[in-house]
């Protein structure tokens, strides 16, 4: 169902046939040809496309295979004709079931390029299905080989599946089943679009439930991803692919169809949720609009606006795919707080507190009188002064910090003391004089 077409490498029949030449003259005891490579004969190059990365029950899609082979050094061999059978299978990425998409294809190259300057190229496409009944979710696509034959003059047909990869992973697709008795909504756009794909009056497109909207602005341009002007809006109600760890949806989960359709500028897509889907640790404010990228087998959220009063949320969207209204729980952590004697930390107070992630924390530290801050201690990297009385840190993580105060010492007691320290120190110096006289008088005599 998802059109955006996915890009994946795949071992393509040329580069088959080539190492099968090889194989088979090693074996048939050519002189030094299992010592042959690819690069030494042949530069090649080859690519393959799925037509969708996401499809329905009933759904057909496809591999589109193509590539091109040239001889860059007269080939020691000369095969007439290559055929290499094979099949595609899905394994399930969490069951492990594995279903077939194709049961059997047969590609033939004829000619073989095997003198310099020799070019050959393939184009194929391959139809996929998946078979009814198949477990919806995230399947991995391969391509298992099933026999493959070269036809070489004086020696006829020659077997070489036994010298070849036996299975080559083609990529991914998700595999959508509509719950049991859900419905699918379709709004026709006859007389409303353009040959060029504008929209000619605003329309609103509804799911079959009317809980899901699409609204589209007159001068809006909507095309299919091939291009062409829309002809339909098509909303189905599905249960896959699965929501990220952690998270949980809040109302249903929709497909919309055509895949890969586009849209400029976005459209607003609105959605309606019952209060009593969101589970106690979310806050209904942080409800978020996501949509699935079946290439990269993640969920990305939208910015998204959520109107409390009428448990409706909205979002803009620039193309098509699988949307889905998403809950994920609040982070909380702690905040210990404490100060040494001399003062208290008055904001937010002095204890254990819980805040959000994220959450700037105001803090402010009081000294009693005759004393002074110093510092703030503990787990400091957040805070954004540790040396003033008022500050703030960061909630990135569970926090213990102390306030640290210190006595100021009264001036006249300061001016004492130093009385004190200046007598000391002239006690010492005259004693000290007294021992340099007294051992030079001795010396002199």
């Amino acid at each position: 169902m998802k059109r955006a077409t996915k890009i994946i490498s795949i071992s393509i029949c040329l580069e088959v046939v080539l190492a099968s030449s090889m194989a088979l003259l090693a074996d048939a005891g050519g002189s030094g040809v299992a010592a042959f490579s690819l690069g030494d004969y042949f530069t090649y190059s080859y690519q393959g496309e799925l037509s969708k990365a996401e499809v329905s029950e009933d759904e057909s899609f496809s591999v589109f295979v193509h590539g091109e082979a040239t001889c860059t050094k007269d080939f020691p061999a000369s095969p007439s004709k290559a055929e290499i059978t094979s099949r595609v299978i899905a394994r399930h990425q969490v069951s492990g079931a594995e279903v077939t998409l194709n049961s059997g294809y047969t590609v033939t190259i004829v000619p073989f390029p095997a003198k310099k300057g020799d070019m050959s190229r393939i184009e194929r496409t391959v139809p996929l299905k998946f078979p009814p009944r198949s477990e919806p979710g995230i399947y991995q696509v391969v391509s298992e080989l099933e026999r493959a034959t070269l036809t070489i003059p004086f020696l006829g047909l020659n077997e070489v599946t036994e010298y070849l990869p036996q299975s080559k992973v083609l990529g991914t697709v998700i595999y959508v089943v509509p719950p049991a008795g859900a419905s699918v909504k379709t709004t026709k756009l006859t007389g409303v679009i353009s040959h060029q794909g504008i929209f000619t009056q605003e329309i609103v497109a509804y799911s079959h439930d009317r809980d899901c909207w699409l609204t589209i602005p007159k001068d809006t341009v909507g095309l299919r991803a091939d291009g062409t002007p829309l002809s339909e809006i098509t909303m189905v109600e599905v249960i896959e692919p699965p929501l990220p760890q952690g998270t949980t949806r809040v109302a249903r989960i929709y497909d919309l169809e055509p895949d890969g359709a586009t849209f400029e500028p976005p459209v607003t897509l609105t959605w309606k949720y019952d209060p009593v889907d969101i589970p106690e640790n979310v806050r209904e404010e942080d409800l978020v609009v996501a949509y699935y990228d079946a290439e990269t087998g993640e969920w990305v959220e939208l910015p998204s606006i959520v109107y409390v009063e009428t448990n409706t949320i909205t979002a803009d969207v620039a193309h098509f795919t699988i949307f889905a209204i998403i809950a994920a729980p609040v982070i909380q952590y702690k905040l210990v707080i404490s100060s040494t004697a001399g003062g208290s930390v008055t904001t937010p107070g002095e204890g254990t507190f819980t805040y959000d992630e994220g959450t700037a924390v105001n803090l402010v530290a009081k000294p009693d009188e005759g004393y002074q801050f110093v510092n703030w201690t503990g787990d400091v990297d957040t805070i954004a002064n540790v040396n003033a009385t008022q500050t703030t840190t960061t909630m990135d993580g569970n926090y213990s910090l102390r306030a640290n105060f210190e006595a100021i010492v009264p001036p006249e007691e300061l001016g004492s003391n130093w009385t004190l320290i200046g007598g000391a120190i002239a006690a010492v110096v005259v004693v000290g004089l007294g021992v340099f006289f007294v051992r030079r008088r001795r010396a002199s005599q």
